[in-house]
């Protein structure tokens, strides 16, 4: 558990902090903005790819006027802050995500990858004045669904062990808890994922709303290609899974292609 410092402002861990261990502290006056978007992982210049998409949104809403404060899950129990592509990311432990939101108000709070760690510090806090934005991606809600996405070819049905059973059960009380304050929305990235969710949870969103994945013009930006380049197709994934990544429907692109005069040029 964290404790407050209130002469320097800042969080420490209980046992105190050893001199020169900055990492250690987690500086208050650092969280200045409006909203507050929390994730497990963000990109670094080491690693561009770490919930990359969350840095997108990040842009984006910099790019409109908001002001942003990025908190990022620190698995190794220490504070620290690095700067990626113009964002300050600040990596701190739950305890002192925790202490933060029971010093500071945020007008938004926006969650990616909603588990049951961060649903208990979210609900140990007074977030009333805050509107809690719940971006479910599908692992967020579509748990029940784990046995489909872990069977592999050739094999038997992954069954789920008692505990397994047991977290789906506690993630629905989770769920259902959150779906019931008037505070809150739930942000699918697809129409599948938003019905396919509540036939699994049993749960009607009260608030749910689906904003698909932005695409970066810029990033991905539009060139004109020669037409006879339509003719070369490329799949670049894992191939062990045909219930992940879209992969049945790969498949039944090239059985339905192979039915056509133009396969045979492809």
């Amino acid at each position: 558990m964290a404790w407050l410092d209130p002469a320097v402002g800042r969080v420490r861990r209980r046992g105190g902090v050893t001199p020169g261990d900055k990492l250690e502290q987690m500086d208050l006056d650092s969280f200045c903005g409006d909203v507050l978007v929390v994730t497990p992982l963000y990109p670094k210049p080491e690693n561009k790819y770490l919930c990359a998409f969350v840095h997108s949104r990040v842009q984006t809403y910099l790019a409109a006027g908001l002001s942003v404060d990025v908190a990022s899950c620190a698995f190794d129990g220490r504070c620290s802050r690095y700067e990626f592509e113009g964002v300050t990311v600040n990596c701190i432990p739950l305890d002192d995500l925790q202490m933060l939101l029971r010093h500071r108000t945020y007008r938004v709070i926006a969650v990616h990858f909603l588990e049951p760690a961060y649903a208990r510090v979210l609900e140990s806090c007074d977030l009333h004045d805050s509107h809690i934005l719940i971006w479910a991606h599908g692992a967020e809600t579509l748990y029940w669904d784990r046995p489909v996405f872990a069977s592999r070819y050739f094999s038997r049905p992954y069954v789920f062990g008692p505990d397994e059973t047991a977290d789906c059960k506690n993630r629905d009380a989770i769920l259902r808890r959150f779906n019931q304050m008037p505070n809150v929305t739930f942000v699918f990235v697809s129409d599948f994922v938003k019905k396919r969710s509540e036939e699994l949870t049993g749960i009607t969103w009260n608030d749910g709303r689906v904003i698909h994945n932005p695409v970066d013009l810029d990033l991905f930006a539009y060139r004109e290609k020669d037409v006879e380049l339509r003719k070369k197709v490329f799949c670049a994934r894992k191939f062990d899974n045909y219930s992940s990544y879209a992969m049945d429907i790969v498949t039944r692109t090239i059985l339905e292609l192979s039915r056509r005069p133009c396969f045979s040029d492809m």
